[in-house]
């Protein structure tokens, strides 16, 4: 896929190839996610792609996710990622993502496949068909496409 754009070092529009690379921010409130396409002269330009929220609670309940504490678990090296280990071993057993911006969409396999460190697509097809995965508080299918303003609810 290619855009085609003013570069700023360059001094000229030019084309910009996706690069098939993507960069994640995060600011201890959202992680943002860019596409980094690049010139011919190899200059760079950051695609924005998302802007997400994401929070965990320690729950036991599913009743009592409203009152259990945030937990912010994720650092600007690795932002985006959830490390499923980790929140287990944490006490965390829900985990909320709220899309706050972006546009297009994502299959809800792919979407949490890229976002969840040591669990594979076919796991998270599998919690999906548990009904351990929901979409604005509904039962969604693995192909459903998630979009800005959605909020996921993922319970380990």
């Amino acid at each position: 896929m290619t855009e085609e754009r003013y570069c700023k070092r360059c001094g000229k529009m030019t084309s910009f190839r996706n690069s098939n690379r993507k960069r994640r921010n995060g600011n201890g409130h959202h992680i943002y996610e860019f596409a980094i396409f690049k010139c011919p002269m190899d200059h760079t330009w950051n695609k924005p792609m998302g802007i997400y929220a994401v929070s965990g609670t320690r729950s036991t309940d599913r009743q009592t996710e409203a009152k259990a504490p945030a937990l912010s678990f994720w650092e600007p090296s690795d932002a985006g990622v959830i490390d499923v280990a980790d929140c287990r071993s944490e006490g965390i057993e829900t985990v909320t993502i709220t899309l706050v911006g972006g546009s297009g969409s994502m299959r809800m396999d792919q979407f949490l496949t890229g976002r969840l460190q040591g669990v594979s697509r076919s796991q998270v097809a599998q919690w999906i068909g548990s009904e351990r995965v929901l979409l604005d508080g509904s039962i969604c299918e693995k192909s459903t496409r998630v979009r800005c303003g959605q909020t996921i609810v993922l319970y380990l």
